[in-house]
């Protein structure tokens, strides 16, 4: 199906004054497209609320936000040693195969510690997830 699309510019009244903008109709939608220096503008200057709403969260429950940053940090560490890992694992069953070398010492060591570690991220994005909301995992 083809939608006959109209375009114009169009003045639109904001805070900061007049400002032209390109809209674009079909039948389907109406998309108005501000212009991307006034977007990323106001984006970086709402970042100043930031600091006190972190004040306000960390005085209201400062044990639930550590352990919440405590979960994430840690949960964000788990993916880079698995990268680690497989790639000694992925470089281990190179040599086999095209150098016929047997397998390093502690190799299937690897594999398990591989195992443990994805679900531990598992258990960890839970116990992140248990520790915002308050309530203790059934």
């Amino acid at each position: 199906m083809v939608f006959n699309v109209l375009s114009t510019t169009v003045l639109i009244e904001s805070k900061s004054g007049l400002q032209e903008c390109e809209l674009q109709m079909n039948a389907a939608t109406v998309e108005v497209e501000l212009p991307i220096r006034h977007s990323w503008h106001k984006r970086i200057t709402s970042l100043q609320n930031v600091p006190p709403i972190f004040k306000m969260v960390w005085e209201a429950a400062p044990g639930i936000v550590a352990s919440s940053l405590l979960f994430r940090l840690t949960a964000g560490l788990v993916p880079i040693a698995l990268l680690g890992i497989t790639r000694r694992i992925i470089d281990a069953i190179y040599l086999v195969s095209s150098h016929q070398k047997p397998l390093i010492h502690g190799f299937w060591f690897l594999v398990a510690l591989e195992f443990i570690l994805a679900g531990l991220g598992v258990v960890l994005i839970f116990a992140t997830r248990s520790s915002e909301s308050g309530t203790r995992p059934t």
